[in-house]
Formats: C-alpha cells, sequence, structure tokens
C-alpha cells in the first residue's frame, strides 16, 4: 500500500471537517476544487459546479475529436444544402 499519494488540488480538508458543515467548506473554498482527505489521503474532491461543466464538455470534445478522425479516411459524399 502507497505511503504517498498526489493530491490533486490545492485545497485540503479532513473528512470529519466537511462532515460538520459541507457547505461552509465549499463557500471557504471559493470557488476551488477541494481534496477531502481521509486518513491523510485522499477520499474524494469536491468540484465546483463549473469546473465540472467544463471538465464535461472537455470529455465531449475529446470524443467528437476521435470521432472526427475515425472519418478522415473516409471517402467524401458530395450533398446539396437543399437535400439537408
Amino acid at each position: 500500500m502507497p505511503s504517498t499519494y498526489p493530491i490533486l488540488a490545492n485545497v485540503c480538508v479532513s473528512l470529519s471537517a466537511f462532515k460538520k458543515s459541507p457547505m461552509a467548506i465549499v463557500v471557504e473554498g471559493k470557488g476551488r476544487t477541494i481534496a477531502v482527505m481521509k486518513r491523510s489521503e485522499p477520499a474524494f474532491y469536491v468540484v465546483p459546479a463549473k469546473e465540472f461543466e467544463r471538465l464535461i464538455e472537455c470529455i465531449i470534445d475529446s470524443e467528437l475529436a476521435e470521432i472526427v478522425r475515425g472519418r478522415l479516411n473516409e471517402p467524401e459524399i458530395e450533398v446539396e444544402v437543399e437535400d439537408l
């Protein structure tokens, strides 16, 4: 079992402190991602809604880019705008 863990946030809080007042911790985080620690390792991350939405958009964009790359070698088909 590793004794060191990467923490992917600049703000950390103990699980017990988070349980006592989760919204106060979120407000205190000022829009930053918060690592909630249990026994000196990250148990989970609290991600602000805007950041979560941005991450989901990045995932969707990445998936769409993969589809585009997969279709680059397919033959082109000419269509008229009126046919769409």
